[in-house]
């Protein structure tokens, strides 16, 4: 193992310890989302200024704000990193109402709203959640059952990072219609993954070719995603110029490394799927960002969408058995 991809394994296990010890997410897979977060971003926790995003954020929004629900520490930690977290939060709520969430908001126009704020200029919001709506019409128009709402975050991706909804939305298709046949995984994951080699630059054969041969080495060595769209993430690997070969050895490498650590050793440790994820983003984030062609911006963003997407799903999961087991879990045990 490189030391570079130790340091970034040793950052995403050390932020997961801190983060456990100072606040209390109530998932541990919220936890690791975020510790990937920090790790990726190069960034550390600080919990004063997470303390002070939280503040302004609790004057602002009700208990029943959607801000206020399984999104709220990504928005707090989101506001913690910039010089002005009020201003963060102002900008975020104005384009999530944008987006028309209605009277229960919308937990996913949340994460599109983030996306458009993070990557887009002030003056082109408007637009941008335009083109985030005519993207999701054209996903819908092509997959009308298989599009969902959890689609909408990879729409606002594709609006902010591709190029015009119309022409994004045919080379995903195009990535959709080669690896449905050949990528092992279910359609959701496909779908996710052809959104995100959408806004790759290069022969789109290729790359396609590249990620079911980078995925079949995986499976070789014991890593498999199985649905949830966690294989998605491996879009982010999609134009590097490091073969398939380094890829899978750093992947697998940062998987058997965190495995010998908590939260993942030992029987009671979370599901090997979501370490393989988060190997996956140790990996990436340990290889130079001139060996792809896609900017730091894209990549942080797809890793950011993803991993928030599928902690989001794991995380309600968690609820629905805890509803089975407990009905009385109350709202402030749920946060």
């Amino acid at each position: 193992m490189n030391t570079l991809l130790r340091d970034k394994c040793d950052a995403f296990l050390k932020h997961f310890r801190v983060l456990s010890e100072h606040e209390y997410f109530g998932s541990q897979q919220l936890i690791l989302a975020m510790a990937g977060f920090y790790m990726s971003t190069g960034g550390e926790p600080d919990f004063a200024r997470l303390k002070e995003s939280e503040k302004i954020l609790y004057e602002s929004e009700s208990i029943f704000s959607r801000l206020r629900g399984n999104g709220e520490f990504f928005i707090r930690a989101k506001m913690a990193m910039t010089n002005d977290p009020g201003y963060y939060l102002d900008q975020l709520k104005t384009v999530y109402e944008l987006f028309r969430p209605g009277i229960i908001g919308d937990e996913q126009a949340i994460m599109e709203a983030m996306t458009i704020v993070d990557y887009a200029s002030p003056t082109d919001y408007e637009a941008m959640v335009k083109k985030t709506d005519e993207v999701y019409k054209e996903m819908k128009r092509t997959h009308l059952f298989l599009t969902k709402e959890d689609d909408k975050p990879f729409a606002a991706l594709m609006a902010v990072l591709g190029t015009d909804p119309k022409t994004t939305h045919a080379r995903a298709e195009a990535a959709f219609k080669y690896l449905k046949d050949r990528f092992d995984d279910d359609k959701d994951t496909i779908q996710s993954l052809s959104h995100v080699i959408s806004l790759t630059d290069g022969d789109l054969q290729d790359i396609c070719a590249r990620i079911c041969t980078l995925a079949q080495k995986l499976r070789k060595a014991g890593i498999r995603f199985n649905g949830q769209r966690r294989a998605a993430i491996l879009g982010i690997f999609a134009d590097t110029d490091i073969s398939t070969d380094e890829i899978s050895a750093l992947i697998t490498e940062a998987d058997q490394y965190l495995a010998k650590h908590e939260p993942f050793s030992g029987p009671l440790g979370i599901e090997r799927e979501s370490r393989h994820l988060y190997a996956v983003q140790c990996a990436h984030a340990s290889v130079p960002s001139s060996s792809s062609s896609i900017p730091a911006a894209v990549t942080s963003a797809i890793e950011f969408s993803a991993l928030t997407d599928m902690a989001m799903r794991l995380i309600m999961n968690e609820y629905e058995l805890k509803d089975i087991v407990a009905e009385t879990v109350t709202d402030n045990q749920r946060i």
